[in-house]
């Protein structure tokens, strides 16, 4: 059984929300790492038990959501997927407990605001 998420990207400083309930559905792993499928347009968070080369810990905020801060993901998925980085991105995805992974639909990411340093900028 699968629900519903989403993962936020803010371009501008770099950072990728992981919001509580994701983490949770995943089985709280102390690592994480994603997997993209540039032909499908999607991506995978997958729980991993141990450090890897590609995986990030799992450290909670105060919300129990988790930022990641990835100048080299962030910058290569933009690209790819043709985002703006005048804005931040929500894309919508299902989570998968069974198999400790999220789904996130890349095609399906929304501007949710436009970032306020380069707006300030243009100024």
């Amino acid at each position: 059984m699968s629900n519903n998420t989403h993962i936020s990207f803010y371009l501008s400083s770099y950072r990728i929300h992981i919001f509580r309930e994701t983490i949770q559905a995943i089985g709280n792993p102390g690592y994480v790492r994603f997997l993209v499928n540039r032909e499908a347009g999607s991506m995978i968070l997958q729980a991993c038990g141990r450090k890897t080369p590609t995986s990030h810990k799992v450290v909670t905020d105060c919300t129990g959501g988790m930022e990641i801060k990835s100048f080299p993901f962030c910058s290569v998925l933009a690209k790819e997927m043709n985002w703006n980085d005048m804005f931040s991105y929500r894309i919508p995805g299902q989570t998968f407990p069974d198999q400790h992974i999220a789904v996130f639909d890349l095609t399906g990411a929304e501007p949710i605001g436009r970032n306020d340093e380069r707006q300030e900028a243009e100024f």
